[in-house]
């Protein structure tokens, strides 16, 4: 083997490794941004949101999102 067959074999070595680093790093952000929609999603259900009449034609949606889901019972008693 000369060298300049070294050298072609180093570079595809090296060019796959960082294919595979890109794609890996591809798949764990995308599983990331997957798991921190659901827990947006999760906390805005947990949310309490209701819609007041003013009485002139006026209808506003008023939300209680609790700073803990585990404790959105607990804070709705408080708040009452």
């Amino acid at each position: 083997m000369n060298q300049d067959e070294a050298d072609i074999i180093a570079f595809y070595v090296g060019a796959t490794t960082i294919i595979s680093i890109l794609i890996l790093l591809v798949f764990i952000c995308y599983n990331t941004t997957i798991n921190v929609n659901k827990a947006v999603e999760a906390y805005d259900k947990s949310c309490d949101c209701r819609e007041f009449d003013m009485g002139d034609g006026n209808i506003v949606k008023d939300c209680f999102c609790p700073t803990r889901p585990d404790l959105f019972e607990k804070e709705m008693e408080l708040s009452q």
